[in-house]
């Protein structure tokens, strides 16, 4: 019985093990820190929430669909031109692509990993 038991919970570690693997860390490049910083949270903040929307508090890792969500409106609004507004100091045009390569390609990992 204490076998069993034994063999069970190597087992059951072994599993758990297998799908923490499975599952790849979603996460935004840092290197689009200081894009973010400067593009989006000076209107996006806590303090400011600007459309009653704060970026502040959003983590470049991905770990729940509300997360996904935001980040969903974020690309979605770069990719419209609706952000950052035309009275605001634009982002260069491949410091955008950049920007937004990234993020479309986080964001097809993020739905793929909380899909499962």
């Amino acid at each position: 019985m204490t076998r069993y038991i034994f063999t069970t919970g190597i087992l059951t570690l072994w599993l758990c093990s297998i799908a923490q693997a499975a599952q790849p860390e979603v996460r935004l490049p840092e290197k689009h820190q200081a894009f973010f910083k400067q593009h989006c949270l000076d209107c996006h903040d806590t303090a400011t929430l600007e459309g009653k929307v704060d970026l502040e508090t959003l983590s470049f890792r991905i770990t729940t669909i509300e997360q996904a969500e935001l980040w969903q409106k974020v690309l979605n609004a770069l990719n419209a031109g609706e952000m950052p507004p035309e009275d605001s100091d634009q982002p260069g045009n491949s410091e955008k692509a950049d920007f937004l390569d990234d993020l479309a390609r986080t964001m097809v990992a993020a739905r793929q990993a909380l899909s499962d």
